[in-house]
């Protein structure tokens, strides 16, 4: 689910949970951009990597994967959303 946060400004964040289709999907969705999975050598997940021609984006699992007003790209973990914005998610935005 893509959670909705604002401040002045409007946040589209989704959270990288798992390595599942449906949640690289959406990433890719929001972002317009592809995204890498990175294992472990155990099989486990380690991080996503998002890029395109000048920016490289590591997202660990559990950060959120976010696009502001602007267009722009980045990571952060639920503390930054909750403190900088104010979340407006409703169940229709799902």
């Amino acid at each position: 689910m893509i959670r909705i946060f604002q401040s002045t400004d409007r946040v589209e964040a989704i959270e990288f949970s798992d390595a599942e289709q449906t949640t690289i999907r959406a990433i890719i969705a929001l972002t317009g951009r592809p995204i890498t999975v990175d294992y472990l050598a155990d099989g486990s997940v380690r991080t996503g990597v998002i890029k395109d021609v000048t920016n490289l984006f590591v997202v660990n699992l559990g950060q959120f994967v976010y696009r502001d007003g602007n267009g722009n790209i980045g990571a952060c973990d639920y503390e930054y959303l909750t403190e900088n914005y104010k979340e407006i998610t409703e169940d229709s935005a799902a």
